[in-house]
């Protein structure tokens, strides 16, 4: 009886202290923000996309790396057909995990290799998980002499209405504990990282505060925009976008609020784009991923996607020769 006793007021003490640390755990996650926000990011993006392929990066934050996970030396990744000849031109794709799920891109390059007009046009797919609009403007700027793309293909997403970029600034000890020499996270990191009250540990144990020109440095996207713009005609190359709406069902729901804010920039913007939402008929939440995600299309919306850009390039006469179709294009 005296040992039940003691269990008893173990097990309270017990039940006590895990009701503390979740009312903990939620007062962090409702008053703060990360202290480490993009390897928090870094963690969230590994639930969907294997960690060994993202790494930091100094000037983008994170970054896919070269020749890993299916993509060459610069981070693409390329469909390859050996009937397609070799350093035939390049349409450069740069986007987030819409782009990088790569089903419409594909379903593009198989119209492209069905049509002898485009003469091999090859699709190097640049996408990454969690990118924004500042971010992929930052990669077209590196690669661009490097990939030499004949047209330039942004795909956008509601939450691209608002930019930023977070530079995480870690000490040569800190990397080495939590990240393999290539920069990829260590499973450690994965870990550790889902819980706030870990988070706020870890950077009182190995975190450095980061400078403030690295903490969340906002962009407009309008600027981006015309900045994408000038580098479009300074290059002599064509860029076109390509919106993904809000695939939910709640039209007062924070991406679609974003959503119609991003569509008033690309109309401002002066640059060819198409709205993806005029191939996907309503009610747009059945081409929902499965996921449940109102940002991702499924297999049916990607493909129907994929047609639809291909017909809005060929109106824009960004590709090939005319077409009779008019459906989606701005």
């Amino acid at each position: 009886m005296r040992i039940s006793r003691i269990w008893k007021r173990r097990l309270f003490r017990l039940a006590l202290v895990i009701l503390a640390a979740l009312a903990l755990e939620f007062a962090l996650d409702i008053s703060t923000s990360p202290l480490w926000p993009r390897m928090l990011q870094l963690r969230q993006l590994g639930e969907q996309y294997p960690p060994e392929c993202l790494r930091l990066s100094d000037e983008l934050g994170f970054e896919a790396i070269p020749n890993r996970c299916s993509r060459n030396e610069w981070g693409a990744r390329v469909t390859g057909n050996p009937r397609r000849p070799p350093n035939g031109p390049r349409l450069l794709l740069l986007g987030d995990s819409i782009a990088q799920d790569h089903l419409f891109a594909d379903r593009m390059q198989q119209h492209f290799d069905a049509d002898p007009t485009l003469h091999g046009l090859e699709i190097w797919n640049a996408g990454v998980a969690g990118y924004n609009l500042y971010q992929e403007f930052q990669v077209l700027r590196r690669d661009f002499a490097a990939v030499r793309p004949q047209l330039i293909l942004f795909e956008v997403c509601p939450n691209d209405a608002e930019t930023f970029l977070d530079v995480v600034y870690l000490q040569p000890d800190t990397r080495r504990r939590f990240f393999r020499p290539d920069g990829s996270m260590k499973p450690l990191l994965v870990v550790l990282t889902k819980s706030r009250i870990l988070d706020v540990l870890m950077f009182l144990l190995y975190g450095e505060r980061p400078p403030a020109s690295t903490r969340g440095e906002q962009f407009e996207t309008s600027d981006v925009l015309k900045q994408i713009a000038a580098f479009s005609q300074s290059r002599g190359v064509p860029v076109a976008l390509v919106a993904f709406p809000h695939l939910g069902s709640e039209p007062r729901e924070h991406f679609a609020q974003q959503y119609r804010k991003l569509v008033s920039l690309l109309r401002a913007s002066g640059m060819p784009y198409f709205l993806a939402e005029t191939v996907l008929h309503p009610p747009l939440e059945q081409y929902c991923a499965i996921i449940g995600d109102p940002l991702h299309p499924n297999e049916k919306g990607h493909q129907l996607a994929g047609d639809g850009i291909v017909r809005f390039l060929r109106e824009q006469k960004l590709i090939g020769g005319p077409d009779t179709s008019s459906a989606g294009a701005r």
